[in-house]
């Protein structure tokens, strides 16, 4: 691709980030992201079908910092994965723009599978911790790992979408504590 083609798709995918971290995703229209930008609205047409398709093709270009490397100890690796995504949401660029995406994914399919595939891919490193624990035998076998996920994301998601009650190191720590005592109690080798 031409690298002023390549220029104009990245300024026009930032801006539309910054557009959906202000006013979520009816602040996105071809004339804003234009004003902003100074991308002429005829190539945004011409790139784009749609307003709803440029933010596809922002979303699907953010990318998310790198979980922690696991440790090989299940309680080291829940407090890291936990305070990682306690960062992410409550610093980085994603965090702000995750109402709008989950707006939009209720109301749009393509929006939809860019948010089922990221979940996925944010999703798989934990299980994959989890997994190797079992392996270990620092989990039992038949723990239910799709719901100690959940556990663990859930009250930060809730924390950061829903009450915006505070979630810093200590609220995680709390959080990993009850989950690592109900593993314990219920079987962790």
């Amino acid at each position: 691709m031409d690298p002023r083609v390549e220029r104009t798709r990245a300024r026009a995918c930032a801006t539309t980030l910054d557009l959906l971290m202000e006013g979520g995703a009816s602040a996105v229209t071809f004339e804003g992201v234009a004003a902003r930008s100074g991308v002429a609205k005829t190539t945004l047409y011409r790139h784009w079908s749609s307003p709803t398709a440029l933010v596809v093709d922002a979303l699907a270009h953010l990318r998310f910092p790198s979980p922690p490397a696991p440790t090989g100890d299940l309680d080291t690796d829940l407090r890291n994965v936990a305070r990682h995504l306690a960062a992410t949401l409550r610093e980085d660029r994603f965090s702000y723009v995750l109402p709008a995406l989950i707006d939009l994914a209720e109301r749009d399919p393509d929006v939809a599978a860019l948010h089922e595939s990221w979940t996925a891919s944010r999703r798989q490193p934990v299980l994959d911790l989890l997994r190797a624990a079992q392996e270990r035998d620092a989990l039992a076998a038949g723990t239910d790992i799709e719901v100690v996920v959940d556990l663990l994301a859930g009250p930060l998601m809730y924390r950061r979408l829903v009450s915006h009650a505070p979630f810093d190191d200590a609220f995680v720590d709390r959080l990993v504590d009850v989950i690592l005592t109900d593993l314990r109690a219920h079987g962790r080798g």
